[in-house]
């Protein structure tokens, strides 16, 4: 595995290309095109710094948002940058129709990189158990005051509760941990994408929060992908054995080979 050094700049990103002789290079996936985080950088999350011999590509590139929030200037100039791309696909339903009415393109709907992996390839790297006891694993980006009652309810019936949040200045996890939790859990609770992603990698019952400031498009789309019904509670118990999860998969890798053949 070659790894490059450090870029943090526009520059240093024409440079690798040429460098490591580069033959593709892909954008993707989770908000790389979602407008408040990806104008920061200019057009760099559209590849603008890619050589023009160099096959360009997006995979699962998530919008974040349902709303189409770039102006007229900015709209054209990604509108140009994509008609380079090879092909180009989206994480949500929602962003291929923003696409095809704002871009005049129709790109591909695919799986969150996250999901082509199996509960079985996660095993690999994942910690030992680390809670003895029945536990809840609450791993919540928002306003925790959506949360607040389910947690109490788990707590009122003895499972000790595990509370995570990125907002807080509490130590951080490791990944390995992090999915460790998720796999032992009794139970979920979650407002965040990736924590339902994987709760359903791991066939767990969880409890989801539509976290309105972050985005609610991402969740509804990855429950509208495989087909799995969202409560009123919000409570998710997947009939696992029904998920097509590898008709996905297949389309994703399908999509991956098929335009990398440099």
């Amino acid at each position: 595995l070659v790894r490059t050094e450090p870029i943090d700049s526009q520059g240093k990103m024409k440079k690798v290309c040429r460098k490591y002789g580069l033959k593709a290079v892909i954008v993707g996936s989770d908000q790389v095109w979602r407008y408040d985080y990806a104008i920061n950088f200019g057009y760099n999350y559209f590849l603008d710094f890619v050589p023009k011999d160099v096959v360009k590509l997006s995979y699962a590139a998530s919008l974040g948002l349902n709303v189409w929030k770039y102006n007229t200037t900015q709209t054209e100039q990604i509108k140009r940058l994509l008609s380079t791309f090879r092909d180009v696909s989206v994480r949500e339903n929602d962003a291929v129709l923003l696409c095809t009415e704002n871009l005049k393109i129709s790109p591909k709907w695919l799986m969150d990189p996250t999901l082509l992996l199996t509960e079985e390839d996660y095993n690999t790297i994942i910690r030992p158990q680390r809670i003895e006891r029945k536990y809840v694993f609450v791993y919540w980006l928002g306003d925790k005051s959506l949360v607040s009652k389910a947690i109490d309810y788990y707590r009122q019936k003895g499972y000790k509760i595990i509370d995570i949040n990125l907002r807080d200045n509490k130590e951080l996890y490791s990944i390995e941990h992090w999915l460790s939790y998720i796999k032992y859990a009794d139970y979920i609770i979650t407002d965040s994408f990736h924590g339902c992603v994987f709760s359903i990698i791991f066939k767990k019952q969880f409890i989801v929060r539509m976290n309105k400031s972050g985005g609610t498009g991402r969740l509804i789309s990855l429950f509208n992908m495989l087909r799995i019904p969202l409560s009123e509670d919000g409570f998710i118990s997947p009939d696992y054995e029904s998920l097509d999860l590898e008709k996905w998969r297949e389309k994703s890798f399908n999509y991956l080979s098929s335009n990398l053949r440099c």
